[in-house]
């Protein structure tokens, strides 16, 4: 079987888990975001995107998870020590 790993171990492993997941995850929001699926384009050229009720920029909802997810890593870093 498997031996138990140690409060510090685990702590840099879900460190390390979180930094991987947010650089694919910005990766991931560039390409998404320099796309154009799901704009619009009448056939005047102009860009207009489906109408939804309440959207925030796709911008600052990735900045808002890219600051959580940092947050949450120096909390981990905080209970590994």
């Amino acid at each position: 079987g498997f031996e138990a790993l140690d409060k510090s171990s685990v702590g840099w492993l879900v460190i390390l888990d979180r930094i991987v997941k947010l650089i694919f995850y910005y990766f991931h929001e560039r390409a998404w975001f320099a796309s154009n699926f799901g704009v619009i384009k009448p056939k005047n050229g102009k860009e207009i995107e489906e109408e939804q009720p309440y959207k925030k920029d796709r911008l600052s909802e990735s900045f808002e998870q890219m600051i959580t997810t940092v947050l949450i890593i120096l909390f981990f870093i905080y209970l590994s020590l």
